[in-house]
């Protein structure tokens, strides 16, 4: 298996890779001393891939858009949202 230097993703977390899998762990990159550790094998990195894909009725105005717009007074809004989205066909 190839070496993969802990990378650092940021708010704490850090990725590396093992025979298991795609390990995250947070507070430190070291297994042993982290404060948290997620091992996701290879059918639940798919998984999370899968749900992560975007859609092409989500947001494109946040950052994280996993959210449908509704109509208000003539503009597609969600709960939340950080903009407006543009009226399809407008």
């Amino acid at each position: 298996m190839r070496k993969i230097e802990p990378t650092y993703l940021g708010d704490g977390v850090y990725a590396t890779e093992d025979d298991r899998g795609i390990v995250l762990t947070t507070g430190t990159h070291v297994i042993a001393e982290a404060d948290n550790v997620v091992v996701l094998e290879p059918k639940v990195w798919a998984a999370l891939k899968k749900w992560a894909t975007p859609q092409p009725e989500w947001c494109e105005n946040c950052v994280f858009a996993r959210h449908v717009h509704y109509e208000q007074d003539g503009k597609l809004i969600a709960p939340g949202c950080s903009g407006y989205a543009p009226k399809v066909g407008a």
